[in-house]
């Protein structure tokens, strides 16, 4: 597995985990909003690959990483956030999408 930030990783067994789940209630909330968040993104990455032809996802995967990065990070921001979103609705528009 590859990561693309720094990245710490930690195993907890089930008992001292559920242990501490008792005793700290409020690291459920937590728990289940991470987890929530990895499969609504595990889901969407599913659909695309289920629905959406190659130049579609790079067009989308290109829309996400330009608008996850400020403009001043990007050189040519502003020229490429303007090509992915027009390649997108180009896109959305001839498969009948919005």
């Amino acid at each position: 597995m590859v990561a693309l930030k720094p990245t710490t990783g930690i195993v907890i067994a089930r008992t001292p985990l559920i242990a501490l789940m008792q005793r700290r209630p409020e690291l459920l909330d937590v728990l289940f909003r991470s987890m929530g968040a990895l499969v609504r993104r595990l889901t969407e990455r599913a659909t695309d690959l289920v629905f959406l032809d190659l130049e579609a996802r790079i067009v989308k995967l290109l829309l996400r990483v330009t608008e996850e990065r400020s403009a001043s990070s990007v050189k040519g921001f502003p020229s490429i956030l303007a090509s992915a979103r027009w390649s997108w609705r180009r896109w959305s528009a001839r498969h009948g999408l919005r």
